[in-house]
């Protein structure tokens, strides 16, 4: 993860362990051959957005 992906996550969506998030993205990227991201930065920045969407009631307050 780059500096500035960091920092956009944290912003955007903020509370969540973006080590743990990068670890599973790359679990997912890796799971299926035909996953393989041209610009990996805004694909795992794409990637959080999505499950902080799905799972932001998981978040304690």
């Amino acid at each position: 993860m780059t500096d500035a992906t960091i920092e956009t996550l944290r912003s955007e969506c903020p509370g969540w362990d973006l080590y743990a998030l990068h670890a599973e993205f790359e679990a997912w990227v890796g799971s299926a051959p035909d996953r393989s991201p041209v610009k990996w930065q805004k694909a795992f920045i794409g990637w959080v957005k999505r499950h902080h969407e799905k799972h932001r009631h998981e978040l304690r307050g």
